[in-house]
């Protein structure tokens, strides 16, 4: 039985502009499946002390010139993307209704600094936890993660759905002995909730 629903940050819970879709063209860099997995090593699996350490690593991993453009560049990219992030139309109201009979959860692979998100939303207040990629050191969908999020919301795995709109990350879940929703829009998700048992 459902005790626990653990969601997605981006794409799921609010929308920003793609950084990393960003970054891959302005740097000219192919933006497949190994681009984003070297992506959240530089961004993602740990905590920046501030945003120039945060565009030196990705630098760093990309071997892109240190210079003060393409600092520059990383940093306005990423606070952009917070500035223009925002929450789903619909979810608040959503997440307010699910309080109510289910402990709440965010689960996401972000930066420390975008993090901030669901707080400048006004939705923190619904979740019991947030597990983020750069407090874990680990990314979905590595077990990790997976772990860390059911542990912070004392659920054991069978308990909990989660939702998220990549595919990749719903079937790790499931894998992991979760229940899980592919994300596909508001109206799909609510439907796909009230079925719950």
């Amino acid at each position: 039985m459902i005790q626990a629903i653990l969601f997605d940050l981006w794409n799921v819970l609010g929308t920003k502009p793609s950084l990393s879709s960003k970054l891959a063209r302005h740097f000219s860099i192919a933006a497949d499946a190994r681009y984003l997995r070297r992506y959240e090593h530089a961004i993602q699996l740990s905590e920046h002390k501030d945003l120039p350490s945060l565009a030196l690593d990705f630098c760093v991993i990309f071997n892109i010139a240190r210079n003060e453009d393409n600092m520059e560049f990383i940093m306005q990219a990423l606070e952009l993307g917070i500035d223009e992030s925002r929450v789903m139309p619909g979810m608040p109201e959503l997440l307010e209704e699910l309080h109510k009979n289910y402990r709440l959860g965010i689960l996401s692979n972000t930066s420390n600094f975008e993090s901030v998100a669901p707080i400048r939303w006004g939705i923190a207040p619904y979740f019991d936890a947030a597990v983020y990629s750069w407090q874990v050191g680990s990314a979905k969908p590595d077990a990790k993660i997976f772990e860390a999020a059911l542990q912070a919301l004392d659920v054991e795995a069978a308990d909990c759905l989660f939702i998220d709109d990549t595919l990749e990350n719903v079937e790790a879940a499931r894998v992991f002995g979760m229940q899980a929703i592919h994300f596909q829009g508001m109206e799909d998700l609510k439907k796909k909730l009230a079925e719950l048992p």
